[in-house]
């Protein structure tokens, strides 16, 4: 199962053909639903929590969750996984920003795909299969904050292995 958490404004509003599609929930095979996002929009982020949570707890689901934006997106769909309680599943990314680093970074490119959506949602659903069956990767999470005295020279670094969400 998929859950795409959709930034409609990223890639100056082209992740929102995505949103367009007006498809809430759509199966690609038997065993393999997609469910669609708005995260600009509070009601359908939290549904869409709610519903990776759902999947999270179902022994048969085995959910992945893709940020659809740039760097800012994916750092907030990671911080909504951890405050949901949902930090073991896995996540992807199509990338809509302007500088997409995260993505650039994991091999999964730096643009948008072209065609995004393609005839018959052939081009995304070849790229959800194609997420699905990757390989799964660790990464870690954590923050530094660099406080810098009044000329410049480092004052204090401060390090958190354990990323608040609500940070």
């Amino acid at each position: 199962h998929t859950v795409l958490m959709v930034n409609g404004k990223s890639g100056g509003n082209s992740a929102k053909k995505l949103l367009d599609l007006q498809l809430e929930q759509y199966r690609i095979s038997d065993a393999h639903y997609v469910w669609i996002f708005d995260m600009l929009d509070s009601g359908s982020r939290e549904a869409g929590f709610g519903k990776l949570k759902e999947l999270v707890d179902d022994p048969r689901a085995s959910p992945v969750v893709l940020a659809c934006g740039g760097d800012g997106t994916v750092k907030w769909v990671i911080s909504e996984l951890l405050s949901h309680k949902c930090d073991d599943v896995p996540v992807g990314v199509i990338p809509f920003g302007t500088g997409n680093d995260f993505s650039r970074v994991c091999n999964w490119g730096g643009s948008t795909p072209k065609p995004l959506i393609g005839k018959h949602m052939r081009s995304l659903n070849t790229r959800l299969e194609y997420v699905n069956e990757s390989e799964r990767v660790l990464l870690d999470v954590w923050k530094i904050e660099i406080i810098l005295k009044n000329g410049g020279e480092v004052s204090i670094i401060k390090k958190d292995f354990s990323y608040a969400a609500n940070e």
